[in-house]
């Protein structure tokens, strides 16, 4: 119970912090498709509310784009065949993200879309952590990992 405590007080400041530094949009943006329903306050299809600079990918620190690379390469090498691997996998995962939110230097525009992105990966890795099957762990990680190569399209 302990563990679960302080689970969700560190869920909880990072929700804090992610909300705490967002900033005013400054540069000219495209825009997706139309707003669609609201989870966490962010998009629930993330893809219709993210944008790029113009025509452009957004320059992101590279301590993010490093970190995205550690996941894709840690979901690569693995080989879970249990809830708790799958669960496992989840507290790897965490931790890379958590990185990438410790050490983000971006600002505006850029830094808003990160976040767009970042949110709905939250989700999963929360899911991930919750899997009750191996199929379910088997569905979220596939997820996670068509997210994580997702950045690459909108991020460089």
């Amino acid at each position: 119970m302990k563990t679960s405590v302080l689970k969700a007080v560190g869920v909880f400041f990072l929700v804090l912090v992610l909300v705490g530094c967002n900033s005013n949009n400054t540069k000219k943006t495209t825009k997706s498709n139309d707003s669609v329903e609201m989870n966490h306050g962010m998009p629930m299809n993330w893809r219709n509310e993210i944008m790029l600079d113009g025509e452009r990918k957004w320059m992101a620190n590279s301590e993010t784009t490093h970190g995205v690379n550690d996941m894709l390469q840690r979901i690569s090498e693995d080989q879970s065949v249990s809830v708790d691997a799958y669960r496992s996998l989840a507290s790897d995962l965490n931790k890379f993200k958590n990185t990438i939110v410790e050490k983000c230097t971006m600002e505006g525009p850029s830094h808003d879309n990160l976040h767009i992105w970042l949110y709905p990966l939250m989700d999963e890795l929360k899911n991930l952590s919750e899997v009750q099957t191996t199929e379910q762990g088997e569905e979220i990680t596939m997820h996670i990992k068509d997210h994580l190569q997702a950045y690459f399209t909108y991020f460089q």
